[in-house]
């Protein structure tokens, strides 16, 4: 068989010339024809081919076992290599588009709740570069990646009713957002007091 791509082989089958891409290595019969071939063959001796594999997988069951074990763990390889791509995509992706997905996530809130927007993204990087919650003081982790992070920036409504409004939000950290909820900084400040006099107290 010619290795020039420009060339064409006939088949000793179909009688069809075709690219040498076309055929096995070695073979002067078309792919197509011998899956044709193969097919036929495969249905005109299933019997006999059924009966060998029954008599093959009696005498090789460790082997088969042991094939099996050695698919999963590949499969599992792949998947745990995969997903750790995909992380690392995601990770990078979040990092560099870190201000843009804060507007489109308060954006979309502000939407299903029907409440006031005006946020920018001038405005959010600019409180992103600041560096720091502005209820803690705790640095902001930017490091971003699947799922939140505990000190990780988000956008805080002082007043939950008038929206994302600039005046009405504030930069803080996903833990300290999540502990005052709707109930606001006098809501965390008496708990964090309660936990205080508790331990003062000896009681833990």
């Amino acid at each position: 068989m010619a290795d020039s791509l420009d060339t064409t082989v006939t088949c000793t089958t179909c009688g069809f010339e075709r690219a040498p891409t076309d055929f096995h290595h070695g073979y002067r019969m078309c792919k197509p024809c011998t899956r044709i071939q193969h097919n036929k063959y495969a249905h005109e001796h299933k019997d006999s081919i059924r009966a060998y594999q029954k008599i093959w997988n009696s005498e090789n069951r460790q082997k088969i076992k042991e094939r099996r074990i050695a698919n999963r763990i590949e499969i599992s390889v792949k998947a745990k290599a995969k997903y750790q791509r995909t992380k690392q995509k995601i990770t990078l992706y979040r990092e560099a588009n870190l201000s843009r997905l804060l507007l489109n996530g308060a954006r979309a809130r502000s939407r299903k709740l029907n409440l006031p927007f005006d946020l920018t993204v001038d405005w959010i990087e600019a409180k992103l570069s600041a560096g720091y919650c502005e209820v803690s003081g705790i640095a902001f982790n930017c490091k971003q990646g699947i799922g939140h992070k505990w000190d990780g920036p988000t956008l805080d409504r002082i007043k939950p009713e008038l929206g994302y409004v600039i005046g009405n939000v504030r930069m803080i950290i996903y833990r300290a957002n999540v502990a005052m909820h709707d109930h606001g900084i006098d809501g965390l400040l008496m708990i964090a007091d309660a936990i205080r006099a508790h331990i003062a107290g000896g009681r833990r």
